[in-house]
């Protein structure tokens, strides 16, 4: 929990970064290679709570992360990601799968249906 709380302090430069900036994306109006290099990191962060269970609660991203919220929402709505990125259910299930078995690849098969 406390790495989650550690995380979330960390997030608010990101929060104050596109504040700052005034756009949804760190690129402008449109996304540019940082936005899809971080990517990645955020559809894991959005897996949390369904993948922490009873306790997933804990870790949804706060609500006074506005622009973080408003970047991510924009980051889904992109192309590339509609093509590759994954869901949160997607993300949560792969993670599983890859903690209870031999790595990536058998997860990425396994959790292919959703």
């Amino acid at each position: 929990m406390q790495h989650f709380k550690d995380l979330v302090a960390h997030l608010e430069t990101f929060e104050e970064e596109l504040k700052m900036r005034g756009t949804p994306y760190l690129g402008g109006d449109s996304p540019v290679m940082a936005d899809y290099m971080i990517w990645p990191y955020f559809e894991r962060i959005e897996g949390l709570p369904i993948l922490m269970g009873d306790v997933g609660d804990n870790f949804v991203l706060p609500t006074h992360l506005e622009n973080l919220h408003i970047w991510i929402k924009a980051m889904r709505s992109t192309e590339p990601v509609k093509a590759y990125g994954f869901s949160p259910k997607r993300m949560a299930t792969l993670t599983k799968i890859y903690n209870e078995t031999d790595g990536y690849d058998n997860a990425l098969k396994e959790s292919s249906g959703m």
